[in-house]
C-alpha cells in the first residue's frame, strides 16, 4: 500500500529565518522571549526558526511550557547547540529534543537529564522516593514522546533521563539524537537548504536557506535585566541588601539614603518572588538574621548574637528556594557573602557602641562635667548664675560659692538649672571672663 508524500510550500517570506538564543538559565523570563519570538516569527512568515542554545537548565514547569509553546508553533523550529564549548544540559536538553531538527556545532554537549528534588540523602522518606520517581516517570513519558514522534533514539535519550548520560556532537549524531552537526551559523544554513522538516502538526516542509536573510531576534534589554532578577544569586543580594539598608536607616535615623536603597532592592526581590518558587521560610530566617543584629545593639552578648545573625543568612540562603536543584544558591556564594554582610553589621555595631561610650556632644546632657564659673554669689537653697558653654545658665550649688569661683557642672535639673560644684582655678578648662 503507497503513499503520497505532499511537500507543502513555506507560507511566508522564504528567504527570512529568524534566530533566536537561548542563552540563560531556563526561567519564566525565557519562557517569555520564546513566546515573543514565535509569535513574531509567525506573524512575519518566516522559512523557520533557529533557536541556538547555549543553558545549563532550569525549572522544570518552565520548560514544560516552553515546549508546549514550541510544538504549538506554525513555523519549524531548528534547534542548535553552538557556539563551540556550549551545552544544552538538563531541561536545555528535553527543549533541543522538542525542535523539529536539531544541530550542534563541534566541541558541544547536551544531555544530563535526571531531575534532581529536594530532600535526597541515604535517609530520605518513601514520600521523597515515590515524588522523585513520578516526577522522573513523567520526564521519561515526555522524551519517550519528543523523540519517537522525531524518529530519534527513544532508548538512549531516556538514558539522558535515568542515567544523567551526556553526549558530545559526534556521539549525538551517531545514535540518532540530533540529525546536524554544524560548525557555524553559515554551515548550518548551507546545510540546511534542502531538508525536509516534519513539524508536530505533521506538516511536512522543504527548507530553503541557502540564501536566506537572518533577522536576528536577541533578548532585549528588558529581558535582560528581568533575567537578572530571575537569578537566585541575585534575588538573595537584593533581600540581604534590602534588610542591611533599612537596619542601617534604623540604627542612623535620618540618612534617609539606606533606607530609600534597601525599600527599593526588597521591592526588586519581593518581584522576583512573585514568578519563583521561593522558600518563605527562608526570607523570615534572613529577616531574623537583621534582628538578631539589632538585639547586639541591646544586649551585652560578646557577639553571640551578631555570630548567630550571619549563620541564619546562610541559613536563610539555603532554604531559600523550594527548588534546591534547580533555583538555589551555591554553598561558596553564600558562606563569602553572608560573611562579608556580617563584617560590615560587625563594624557598624562597633561604631554606633563607640558612639555610645563618649559623652553627648549636644543637648543639655552635654553639659554634664563642663566647666564654668559663678556669675554671682551662690549660696545653698538659693538660685544664682554660672557661665558654661557659652551661655548663662541659672545654677545651684549645696555649698557657698563665691562670684568668679571657677564651677564644674554636675546635672542639669529642671530642664534650665544647673547644680554645680566649686572647682580648683588649675582645673578650669575655658579662661574666665564673662
Amino acid at each position: 500500500m503507497g503513499f503520497l508524500l505532499i511537500l507543502v510550500p513555506s507560507t511566508g517570506t522564504a528567504t527570512t529565518v529568524y534566530w533566536l538564543y537561548l542563552d540563560t538559565p531556563i526561567h519564566p523570563i525565557a519562557l517569555q522571549y520564546i513566546e515573543e519570538g514565535i509569535r513574531a516569527a509567525e506573524a512575519e512568515g518566516v522559512e523557520c526558526i533557529i533557536l541556538q542554545l547555549n543553558t545549563p537548565g532550569g525549572l522544570v514547569e518552565t520548560t514544560d511550557r516552553i515546549i508546549q509553546r514550541m510544538l504549538a508553533a506554525r513555523v519549524p523550529i531548528i534547534g542548535f547547540v553552538a557556539p563551540s564549548g556550549a551545552q544544552a544540559a538538563s531541561a536545555g536538553f528535553y527543549i533541543l529534543m522538542a525542535t523539529d531538527l536539531a544541530a550542534m556545532a563541534p566541541g558541544t554537549r547536551t544531555g544530563a537529564a535526571t531531575p534532581i528534588l529536594s530532600g535526597g540523602g541515604s535517609q530520605e522518606n518513601e514520600d521523597v522516593k515515590t515524588l522523585r520517581r513520578k516526577a522522573q516517570n513523567d520526564l521519561i513519558a515526555l522524551m519517550r514522546s519528543l523523540t519517537q514522534r522525531r524518529g530519534r533514539n527513544v532508548e538512549l535519550a531516556v538514558q539522558a533521563i535515568t542515567e544523567a548520560r551526556s553526549f558530545d556532537e559526534e556521539e549525538a549524531l551517531r545514535q540518532k539524537l540530533i540529525e546536524l552537526i554544524a560548525r557555524d551559523r553559515s554551515d548550518l544554513l548551507k546545510k540546511l537548504d534542502g531538508q525536509t522538516v516534519v513539524t508536530w502538526s505533521g506538516e511536512r516542509r522543504r527548507l530553503q536557506t541557502g540564501t536566506a536573510t537572518v533577522v536576528e531576534y536577541p533578548m532585549s534589554l528588558r529581558h535582560r535585566i528581568l533575567g537578572l532578577l530571575m537569578d537566585p544569586r541575585v534575588v538573595y543580594i537584593l533581600l540581604v541588601l534590602g534588610m542591611l539598608g533599612l537596619y542601617i536607616e534604623m540604627t542612623h535615623p535620618g540618612l534617609i539614603l539606606p533606607g530609600v536603597v534597601g525599600a527599593v532592592c526588597l521591592i526588586l526581590a519581593l518581584a522576583s518572588t512573585q514568578v519563583l518558587p521561593v522558600n518563605w521560610a527562608g526570607v523570615l530566617l534572613i529577616a531574623l538574621a537583621f534582628l538578631l543584629f539589632l538585639l547586639e545593639l541591646k544586649v551585652v552578648s560578646y557577639g553571640l548574637l551578631t555570630l548567630g545573625g550571619i549563620l541564619l543568612l546562610i541559613l536563610g540562603g539555603l532554604t531559600l528556594s523550594r527548588s534546591p536543584a534547580e533555583w538555589a544558591v551555591s554553598r561558596t556564594f553564600l558562606m563569602a557573602f553572608a560573611g562579608a554582610v556580617g563584617a560590615a553589621v560587625a563594624v557598624v555595631i562597633w561604631y554606633i557602641l563607640q558612639a555610645f561610650r563618649h559623652p553627648p556632644a549636644t543637648g543639655q546632657e552635654s553639659l554634664q562635667g563642663q566647666t564654668g564659673w559663678a556669675e554671682t554669689d551662690l549660696e545653698p537653697g538659693n538660685v544664682g548664675w554660672v557661665f558654661a558653654d557659652g551661655t548663662l545658665w541659672r545654677a545651684t550649688a549645696s555649698t557657698p560659692i563665691p562670684k568668679g569661683q571657677p564651677v564644674r557642672v554636675l546635672r542639669v535639673r529642671g530642664g534650665m538649672t544647673l547644680e554645680v560644684e566649686p572647682l580648683p582655678a588649675s582645673d578650669l578648662k575655658i579662661p574666665p571672663g564673662s
